[in-house]
This record gives C-alpha cells, sequence and structure tokens, in this order.
C-alpha cells in the first residue's frame, strides 16, 4: 500500500479514486472534475507521482525465463491436455505456438494483476485488515447554523395516518408515500406504519413531483395488507419496490411469507408481482417482517424473524435470525445471499453493488472487538475492511451517492450504535472512520449535563453530501438531568437538529428547532426509539441543493434545505 503522509487532498480524494481515474475508469464528468484539480494540489501530485515511479519500476523488470528442471514435463502436459476454450487474446504468434511462452505470459499477468491490486484496493484491504485503535478527540466549542427553516409538507392522508415513505435520491422535490386508504376513527394509541385493528385494506402509492403541492396515485396492483413499505434505486431512481405486510396467513408460520412485493423499472406506470420467497424455518416463526432494497441490476429482500423455543423447565424464550435473498433478473428468480456474521443492517452503497455490514469479532469472540465487512459484488464475495478494537458491532452510516466504502474526513463511515434504546436514556453512541489506522467515538453535545455515555442525541438521521453528520437532540439552552434522574418530556420544549463537522471536531446547532413540541412529537410513544424519526437526504441536480427530510412520531412530514449543500 502506497503510504498518505504529507499534504492532505483539499476535496478528500483518496489513493484508490486517484487510481481508478488514472485507469480512466471514472466517469467524463467525475475525470474533468479530478483533472482540473490535481493540476494545482500537491498532494494528488504526490500521489500520481508514486504511481508514475511504481510503474517505472514494475516495467523495467525482466520477463524471466521458466527454470528447464521441473517445467519441462508441466510444459509436455500443457501440450498434450486438449483446449477446452478458445483463447481470444492478442497473444503474438510466437508465444502461442510456445507452452514456455505462455507460462512466461502467465507469470507476467500476475506481475500486472499485483501492480493493479496495489494501485487499486484503496486503505482497507481484505487479506490482513487494519486494526483500528479507539482515539480521543478534542472538541471545539460548539457553533450555530442560521439561515436554515424547516418546511411542512403536506400528505395525501388526513391525519398523516400512512405505513411509510422516502424520496427521490436525485430530485428532493420527488417523495413517494405508501398506506391503506384513511381510517375514519382510527385508535390513538395506534403507532404509525403498525397495522389497524379490523381487516387489512387496498394498499395505495401516492407520489409527488412538487414537495407535497400534488399527489397522484400510482397505479399498483391490488393488493390488501396492513402496511408498506417503498424503496427507491440510488443509482436508476427509475426502479421502484413496494413491499406490502399481508398479515398472519397460511404457512406463515414456518416460511415467512407474509408478504407480497411489486416492482416498477419505469418510475412507478407499470409494475410486476415478483414470486414469494420461501425461508424454510424448521420451528414455530412468533414474529416475522420484511425489508427490501433495490438497484439498477438487483433486488434484496431481508427476512428477520423470531423463533420460540421450548426449554425444560423454564417455559418459553425467543431468539432472532434472518436471511437476505437477492434476484439478478428483476424479481424473477431469487438465490440466498450468504452474509457475514453481523447484527446491525447492512448498508448498500450508491453503486448498487458495494455492501458494507459490521459484527462481532467471531474469530476472537473473547476480544470484545467488532469487524467491518464490504462486498464489491452485491454479496457474492466479502472481505474484512478493518478490525475495530474494543468496540461492539454498530449500524454503518455514509452519505448518499458515495460509491466506495474507503473512509476519508471528506466521508467519514458514521458507526451508530444504541438507535433501539428508548429515546429518554440517551444511550445513542456515534463514532468516525477517517483512515484506516483509528475511529473516533463521537464527543457529546456541548451542554450541560451531557457525558461520553450519554451525548444527549435522540436520534440520528444522516450523512450529508459533504460527510458531516445530523442528529437531533436536547436544545444548546437545555440540561441534560443526572444519570440517577428521571427524564421527563416537559424538561424540553422541542428537539435541535445538530450538525458534526469531522473537519472542525465541532457540533453546531441549527437556530431553528423542529417546529413540534416535544411533548406532541414523542407521544402517544414516550419510550419510542431512534427509528421512530425517519429520515432522508436527497441531493437534487444542479442548483436544487441538498435536503433533509423527516417524519415525525406523529407522522408529519418536515423538510429543511441544508446549507452549504
Amino acid at each position: 500500500m502506497i503510504a498518505e503522509d504529507g499534504p492532505r487532498c483539499a476535496l478528500g480524494l483518496t489513493s484508490r479514486t486517484l487510481s481508478t481515474w488514472r485507469a480512466q475508469g471514472v466517469s467524463a464528468t467525475e475525470a474533468e472534475r479530478i483533472s482540473a484539480h490535481v493540476s494545482s494540489c500537491a498532494a494528488c501530485q504526490r500521489q500520481l507521482a508514486a504511481y508514475d515511479a511504481m510503474d517505472a519500476v514494475l516495467r523495467a523488470q525482466p520477463v524471466l525465463a521458466p527454470p528447464a528442471s521441473d517445467w519441462d514435463e508441466l510444459c509436455e502436459r500443457i501440450e498434450d491436455e486438449p483446449v477446452r476454450t478458445p483463447l481470444h487474446w492478442p497473444i503474438p504468434a510466437a508465444l502461442r505456438r510456445s507452452s514456455k511462452g505462455l507460462i512466461a505470459i502467465a507469470a507476467a499477468l500476475l506481475v500486472v494483476v499485483a501492480f493493479t491490486w496495489v494501485l487499486g484496493r484503496g486503505a482497507f484491504g481484505p487479506a490482513a485488515p487494519p486494526t483500528l485503535t479507539p482515539i480521543t478527540l478534542a472538541p471545539q466549542p460548539g457553533g450555530r447554523i442560521t439561515g436554515a427553516t424547516w418546511q411542512h409538507v403536506t400528505t395525501p392522508v388526513p391525519q398523516g395516518w400512512y405505513s411509510y415513505y422516502t424520496t427521490a435520491p436525485n430530485d428532493p422535490a420527488t417523495v413517494y408515500v405508501c398506506g391503506t386508504p384513511p381510517v375514519l376513527n382510527a385508535p390513538e394509541s395506534l403507532e404509525p406504519g403498525q397495522p389497524n385493528p379490523g381487516q387489512p385494506d387496498t394498499i395505495v402509492l401516492w407520489l409527488t413531483h412538487d414537495a407535497g403541492q400534488h399527489w397522484t396515485k400510482a397505479p399498483l396492483p391490488e393488493i390488501k395488507g396492513w402496511g408498506c413499505y417503498v424503496q427507491v434505486a440510488s443509482d436508476t431512481p427509475q426502479h421502484i419496490a413496494v413491499l406490502v405486510d399481508l398479515g398472519p396467513g397460511p404457512n406463515t408460520d414456518t416460511h415467512c411469507t407474509n408478504y407480497s412485493l411489486v416492482l416498477s423499472a419505469d418510475g412507478g406506470a407499470t409494475w410486476q408481482t415478483a414470486p414469494t420467497v420461501y425461508s424454510p424455518i424448521s420451528q414455530l416463526v412468533y414474529i416475522c417482517s420484511h425489508f427490501v432494497w433495490i438497484t439498477a441490476r438487483h433486488v434484496f429482500l431481508t427476512t428477520s424473524y423470531s423463533i420460540v423455543q421450548t426449554t425444560p423447565g423454564s417455559g418459553f424464550s425467543t431468539v432472532g435470525g434472518g436471511a437476505i435473498a437477492r434476484s439478478d433478473d428483476g424479481g424473477r428468480t431469487w438465490a440466498r445471499v450468504q452474509f457475514p456474521d453481523q447484527s446491525g443492517m447492512p448498508t448498500l452503497l450508491a453503486d448498487g453493488e458495494t455492501i458494507i455490514a459490521s459484527g462481532a469479532d467471531t474469530a476472537n469472540p473473547k476480544s470484545g472487538n467488532s469487524v467491518l465487512w464490504q462486498s464489491r459484488d452485491a454479496g457474492d464475495n466479502w472481505q474484512r475492511m478493518a478490525i475495530l478494537e474494543q468496540s461492539g458491532a454498530y449500524e454503518i452510516l455514509t452519505a448518499p451517492g458515495v460509491h466506495t466504502a474507503e473512509p476519508s474526513v471528506a466521508h467519514p463511515l458514521y458507526l451508530a450504535n444504541g438507535l433501539a434504546i428508548p429515546w429518554y436514556l440517551f444511550r445513542i453512541q456515534v463514532a468516525q472512520v477517517t483512515n484506516s489506522q483509528h475511529y473516533a467515538p463521537l464527543p457529546p453535545l456541548p451542554v450541560p449535563g451531557t457525558s461520553s455515555e450519554r451525548l444527549g442525541i435522540t436520534t440520528i438521521l444522516g450523512e450529508t453530501p459533504d460527510g458531516k453528520l445530523l442528529a437531533l437532540g436536547i436544545g444548546p439552552d437545555d440540561s441534560l438531568p443526572a444519570p440517577d434522574q428521571p427524564v421527563s418530556m416537559t424538561q424540553f420544549s422541542q428537539q435541535w437538529l445538530w450538525e458534526w463537522d469531522p473537519r472542525l471536531d465541532r457540533w453546531s446547532a441549527f437556530t431553528t428547532p423542529l417546529p413540534l413540541p416535544w411533548s406532541q412529537s414523542s407521544t402517544p410513544f414516550p419510550g419510542c426509539s431512534d427509528h421512530c424519526w425517519l429520515s432522508y437526504i436527497a441531493v437534487g441536480q444542479g442548483t436544487a441543493g441538498a435536503y433533509l427530510w423527516v417524519r415525525t412520531i406523529g407522522s408529519a412530514l418536515y423538510r429543511m434545505r441544508l446549507p452549504g449543500a
């Protein structure tokens, strides 16, 4: 691996990015941007000079003739072996007629492969992953961010009762909302996204292209269910998936088939129903749930379930499990993907092929370490990216539009833990990874009463296009009670939006809090966790900018244009 000491690139271009650009493996737009930048960047010029030096050394190496002793017999066997697959490479005729010449070519190819691997693998390598040790950041005094305001978005369902929403990744004004027709006299204790007592109803998908000013219905096939999810492909927004929860039914106790999946490849104009994927489970399933990802080339279906076990003398217990299936032909056929052992939900990057996941270090279970895994081929093969010393498994956050898992100051990997814990415990932990040597737990919000154990954060929202982390938490003028004191919603007026800047090591509070009293945004579920505030960051083209979208507990929908994005 080429060392990266010395000046840092102002754009945060990594060795892997420069290697890909050098090999003409980036888009024309990206190539033009990098070409204009490297001419005036000392860090990039130094890195490219190192590549040129290595290239010259490798090209100067003589092609060694194979030793005659042990190779003669092998060459005779090669010549006698019938050719099963014709060679289509432009190999010189003189070499084609010689087995020893072919062996020399193979040796040269090994050098080329090694050269390509050194220049292209980036900061993390699968063979010997680095161990990242924790470091303590020295946070700067908290800042304030002005000029950003919240915009309330009208949803197509009265009272805001819908199951799920998502945004188009490339258009901050396009939103998809799925749910059932409005239910009159819905019980106040009903949690958003959960099935309404009674009979399932026809699922409807609404979409808007003007941030909620006008809504239209997509021509979904008629499916009756209890709830739904909708996902849009980040690499091809015309590809959309709608997953419907069918509720309890035949065979769901053993196969987790209580869902229906419909797919569109033309922006929702037409739809196809995918066949059911069976998850053979030999024991009684207590609860079963599904989730879907979609890309230009793949559809991923995740299944999570709890199994009821009977223990002699102690009654019943439940054990969790899960599986992931992938389709490469638009949902017509499916195959199971073997994921490494992980605790958090895997993260799919914007290229539609790279997946990263975090899990326990099963090779050293007593170490207390965790492992970051990566697949560059949609889950067919996995490599260990890094080992995190003295760290539990995390959920991984990346910036929208990122195509590489290699971290940098410009685009850190953020690792979040404790997202399923009730907000009033303030136990969410976050760490950042910006290089192949260390990871750094983020400091608490600059608010009285917070600590490294209680950061003051209630919700992690996401990473911005420029690598900053957005979170909701208590206000800059609030105070967090002592750990042994009870926390009440009446102690806080509103939730505030905070931004972590990895370049400045600083938390900054937006001067406009979420325009909803905390008591309303958290009831009727005061014990709700991070997952109750569903958020997306959508990046527009040209001058459209980037927007943060947030759905509150009561399904009110807000968006904010992010300053400087």
